[in-house]
């Protein structure tokens, strides 16, 4: 069996060569970057199955792992996979200067010094390109749609998961599925329905395609401020007339991912969100947490999209944080954000570094409460953008 998707790129696309900071001009889309997005959604559409069954408990990690290799034949280091996935150019893209584009993202990884002899990075955008996947496993119908979602809901390299590098397929073939995006995952959750155990927990292990705990917004929006929506400074633009108003998520922006902390330039002081040291406890393999990606992604596509054009926000609840994590941040009569939303000292009486009060952590606790809470106030502020829920 085989299924083609022609695709373009719809926005800024930088995956990562043999050195992280180049663009692959030979390949431009990585046939190993979509097979690790392809295992990343099939492992929340294995997970969800399970969590909607109930089936939790010590050895729900084995399961999901068995649902994803041998199931969905996905394969796995003991298993090799039941499907080829290649990637032909058909007409190149336009590659530019990552330092022209106004995104949150590509600033952050030009910051510090590269050397002459370092390429600054580079992205592409446009082109035409066959993505072609071979296979004769039972389930590569549904495995096919998983992949369709991905592309649909994520992106690929660098701030794949904040709307850049997403892809627009603009014309399929073969097995390639059709329908709607929730037509297609409604589709795949039927294929993986799982024997129940019993009742489900508040909320999944790990990130898991479910309901309740998975929900699906289309916003009419372009995709530098989609993007940009996860840097506080564009956040405070929302809710004022410059970058120093108040962060619209208030005390909630760890939950746009752990850790997010800066160091203030005249104090030395690390400030921010910081996860706390100890281990944790039922934490998916019980090693400690020491980051915790954003539950939130962004994708943007342009009506060429056969599953849909516009900005898509996806937004994930799990018990995979850390139960508790430190907020710093240095008192406010030395404070002040700038444009980049870095925290820097302005009180003119303190002579030197010791003069400084020292901060005092707050502790924040993080249970489903709290999630709950804070998906919330996310929700809240994704209203300026008039959403509509899909799924």
């Amino acid at each position: 069996m085989k299924a083609v998707f022609y695709v373009t790129i719809a926005s800024p696309l930088s995956v990562g060569w043999y050195d992280p900071m180049l663009l692959d001009e030979n390949f431009y889309i990585r046939p190993t970057s979509l097979k690790g997005l392809w295992r990343w959604w099939a492992r929340a559409f294995a997970a969800g199955a399970l969590y909607e069954a109930g089936c939790v408990g010590g050895d729900f990690f084995k399961k999901v792992h068995e649902l994803v290799s041998r199931d969905l034949g996905l394969g796995s280091t003991e298993q090799a996979s039941s499907y080829t996935i290649t990637v032909e150019v058909m007409q190149r893209p336009m590659v530019e200067d990552a330092q022209r584009a106004n995104l949150q993202r590509f600033k952050l990884l030009s910051l510090g010094k590269r050397g002459a002899d370092r390429p600054r990075i580079r992205y592409a955008t446009g082109g035409s390109f066959r993505i072609s996947v071979e296979g004769d496993h039972p389930a590569f119908s549904t495995a096919v749609s998983i992949l369709a979602v991905a592309l649909t809901l994520s992106g690929l390299g660098k701030g794949g998961r904040k709307g850049l590098g997403s892809l627009d397929v603009v014309k399929t073939d073969g097995h390639a599925p059709r329908g709607s995006l929730p037509e297609v995952i409604n589709k795949v959750k039927s294929s993986l329905a799982v024997r129940r155990c019993g009742e489900p927990p508040r909320l999944p292990p790990i990130s898991a395609v479910a309901k309740g705990v998975f929900e699906v917004y289309k916003v009419n929006v372009n995709y530098q401020t989609l993007h940009n929506l996860f840097l506080r400074s564009e956040r405070a633009k929302l809710s004022g007339s410059n970058p120093e108003s108040p962060d619209p998520l208030g005390g909630y922006a760890w939950f746009l991912g752990l850790p997010r902390s800066g160091k203030d330039r005249d104090t030395g002081v690390t400030t921010g969100y910081l996860i706390s040291s100890e281990k944790e406890e039922g934490g998916g393999r019980g090693s400690a947490i020491v980051r915790r990606a954003s539950p939130v992604f962004a994708a943007w596509h342009s009506n060429k999209h056969v599953y849909g054009g516009g900005g898509y926000v996806s937004v994930f609840l799990s018990a995979d944080w850390p139960r508790q994590i430190q907020w710093v941040r240095l008192p406010k009569s030395q404070q002040k954000a700038d444009a980049q939303g870095t925290t820097h000292r302005v009180d003119e009486h303190a002579t030197g570094r010791h003069d400084a009060p020292k901060p005092t952590p707050q502790m924040i606790i993080i249970n489903e409460d709290k999630l709950q809470e804070a998906k919330a106030k996310f929700l809240k502020l994704l209203e300026k953008f008039s959403p509509t829920r899909i799924w």
